[in-house]
């Protein structure tokens, strides 16, 4: 154990929820991360300020960890004074912020660690602090951003949409950091703190952005308080909100908005020093989990509370979950599956998915590759920012492209007996076309893209052909990127971690036939130049496919 330096203490802010489940989750959490931390150094100071209603039993349990309690009293009255005090109520996420005046009062702080509960410690803390003592702020690059290691994802966070925002509100583009683990100096601590007005004004921007857009529906918002209670107090004209002037969200996560306000409040300030934590500081997200401990170097991990009993199995067993006997998850339940697709030669022998070559003649394929470039002009464009919709099969992901329908070539070989008969010995099951006519996607701007979905209800089969493609094969540029290890998740669950994803770069003539309905998957965006066209056809299988057929029209969720 090392000593600690006077003046550097680590600090949670937690949030008492009414749910029951969810507060207990968040006790658990909390008290696994004190606990990990006190492991590797018993000296450093420890604080968590509380929010909500007193919970005498965890209070106790965090003392005997040496860690003190501070009371910030109710989230309700910490906004109250703030315009829109009462929507950003409903954001659960906030009061992190609050604390940094009283850390800045009451403990003398040379060094802050303003951390979140659903982390762990496999080494001194002491460390971190002694390696980042020359800058104003350290943390680690978002997830699905250009500076992580793995793939950046437009789908996810619009980096390009970020720095137009940033330009409009007259500040500097700064890299999208992860809220969860700052490590802050003590100027550090004092420039966030001035910045929290700013920070809430731009967080309730983002809200109204999000609540007056034409892609947030109902059904996306239902999942997210804030939009809904701010929706009805801008229609109805509410003097508190009435001066609010939306910004564009760049994200298809509504979740993130707190970290997107902070990227943006940061970059109105010039007088802070920044800096990435290396990943042999701190692990995000999958990462934390997907080695056995005793492999893993980092100094903090910071997984997700989505990943929650994953992060708690691995802490128990001290191996990466895919290594443990896996037992469904319970969200996964959530998702009904067909009793007849999950007994396929496809989907157990395949997981799901299977590319060919040559499954059409290439006649055929000149044929529809030439209808497919002629019916580009009467197609129509499929634009939307932010994920709406369900999280199974009803739900609408954020995407850019074209889709049109086929011709009379794609027709015939979409209804041949040749290709039923070849795909109900692939999936040994019973397959109907969905309709008379399949359609054709066109990914030929740059960034074009699909994000991560799952095909429509009667969509269970697809076959989707590459028909033309300028790109090199070995440029993932408008690859396939599929998760057949999640069959059944919610798609809000899914994780995308390179260790989960499959990527497929069909090239020209090549087909993957797959489980549409049942992997999820997405499109990545393509490059400049790239031309990527395909050929989707949509087949009921299953259950589905003793139902009558409905007229199928262009189908752009491939």
């Amino acid at each position: 154990m090392s000593s600690n330096v006077a003046g550097r203490v680590v600090c949670y802010s937690v949030m008492s929820p009414p749910r029951r489940s969810r507060r207990e989750q968040i006790i658990s959490q909390l008290l696994t991360s004190v606990g990990s931390l006190r492991e590797h150094n018993r000296t450093v100071r420890v604080v968590v300020f509380w929010s909500g209603p007193r919970h005498g039993e965890t209070e106790n349990r965090l003392r005997s960890l040496e860690a003190e309690v501070v009371h910030l009293g109710s989230y309700e009255d910490l906004l109250h004074p703030y315009p829109g005090g009462d929507v950003l109520a409903h954001y659960p996420v906030l009061h992190k912020y609050f604390v940094l005046d009283v850390v800045l009062e009451d403990l003398g702080t040379s060094q802050l660690l303003l951390i979140d509960c659903d982390t762990v410690f496999l080494d001194d803390v002491d460390k971190l602090f002694q390696r980042h003592a020359d800058v104003d702020l350290a943390a680690c690059a978002e997830v699905g951003t250009v500076r992580r290691e793995r793939s950046y994802d437009p789908a996810y966070l619009d980096e390009e949409h970020l720095a137009r925002l940033a330009e409009s509100l007259g500040g500097r583009f700064v890299g999208p950091i992860n809220s969860g683990v700052l490590l802050l100096s003590r100027k550090g601590v004092e420039e966030m703190a001035k910045l929290r007005p700013l920070l809430l004004e731009i967080t309730l921007r983002l809200m109204a952005g999000l609540a007056t857009s034409a892609q947030a529906s109902s059904a996306q918002a239902s999942d997210f308080a804030p939009v809904i209670h701010l929706r009805d107090r801008l229609a109805s004209g509410a003097p508190e909100v009435k001066g609010v002037v939306p910004l564009g969200f760049p994200s298809s996560n509504p979740w993130i908005v707190e970290e997107v306000a902070l990227w943006l409040a940061l970059g109105l300030t010039e007088s802070l020093t920044m800096r990435d934590l290396p990943s042999s500081d701190a692990a995000l997200g999958g990462e934390v989990y997907e080695r056995p401990r005793s492999a893993s170097t980092w100094i903090i991990g910071h997984y997700f509370s989505v990943d929650t009993e994953l992060a708690m199995r691995w802490c128990r067993t001290e191996q990466p979950p895919h290594a443990l006997p896996q037992r469904r998850p319970r969200a996964a339940e959530e998702l009904p599956i067909d009793p007849a697709l999950a007994t396929s030669p496809l989907l157990v022998d395949h997981g799901g998915f299977a590319l060919y070559e040559g499954l059409f003649d290439p006649d055929v394929l000149a044929e529809m590759t030439r209808e497919a470039r002629e019916a580009y002009w009467g197609g129509q464009e499929q634009a939307l920012t932010v994920r709406s919709g369900g999280i199974g099969r009803d739900s609408h992901p954020p995407r850019r492209l074209v889709s049109a329908g086929g011709g009379d070539a794609q027709d015939a070989a979409y209804c041949s007996p040749e290709l039923k008969a070849f795909l109900e010995g692939l999936c040994g099951l019973e397959v109907e076309a969905t309709g008379r006519r399949g359609s054709v996607n066109y990914y030929t701007r740059t960034g074009d893209f699909m994000g991560l979905h799952l095909d429509v209800v009667q969509c269970e089969l697809v076959v989707l052909t590459v028909l033309q493609d300028f790109s090199p094969a070995d440029d993932p540029s408008g690859a396939w990127e599929l998760f057949p290890g999640q069959v059944g998740r919610p798609l809000p669950s899914v994780s995308t971690g390179r260790r989960e994803r499959r990527s497929i770069k069909a090239t020209p003539g090549q087909s993957l036939v797959m489980f549409g309905g049942l992997v999820p998957h997405r499109v990545r965006p393509v490059a400049a130049g790239q031309r990527r066209i395909v050929s989707a056809l949509c087949f009921r299988a299953g259950q589905t496919a003793i139902e009558s057929p409905r007229p199928a029209g262009p189908d752009p969720n491939n």
